[in-house]
């Protein structure tokens, strides 16, 4: 069995809690990754789970705001595999939709593709840092 990863706010101290997503006794909980921990009610709006990836040296999770930046851009602008046109240094909110993890433009809500040309560093998440989603340019 696959054990996905998740985080999510906890229900009685708003802290963010790390583990394993499940429904028990008609409660959204997450259980520990060890068996030290225990068991914690969480809000389910903030569930995320872990891509996988890491940046700056912090894991990489739905609902997370990266700001990814360029090294080399031609003119200003990067192409991107959906024809989307990205700046050189752009914020983008990580999600999960059919069946892949994706980067979702903030400027142009578009999705982009992370290049190995490109840096990333998380710099918050879309619940504790509502202030990143707004676009530079509203």
């Amino acid at each position: 069995m696959i054990q996905i990863k998740h985080r999510a706010k906890s229900l009685d101290d708003k802290k963010w809690v790390i583990g394993y997503y499940a429904m028990w006794q008609n409660e959204h909980v997450i259980f520990p990754l060890t068996p030290i921990g225990r068991m914690r009610k969480i809000d389910p709006n903030t569930v995320g789970v872990f891509s996988g990836n890491s940046f700056n040296g912090k894991e990489e999770c739905t609902g997370d705001i990266i700001l990814m930046k360029w090294q080399e851009a031609a003119r200003g602008r990067y192409f991107q595999s959906d024809d989307a046109w990205c700046n050189y240094e752009e914020r983008v909110i990580v999600f999960y939709e059919g069946g892949a993890f994706r980067y979702k433009s903030i400027q142009t809500g578009k999705c982009v593709n992370i290049r190995k040309n490109s840096e990333c560093i998380i710099i918050g998440n879309i619940y504790d840092n509502s202030e990143l989603i707004k676009s530079p340019t509203n």
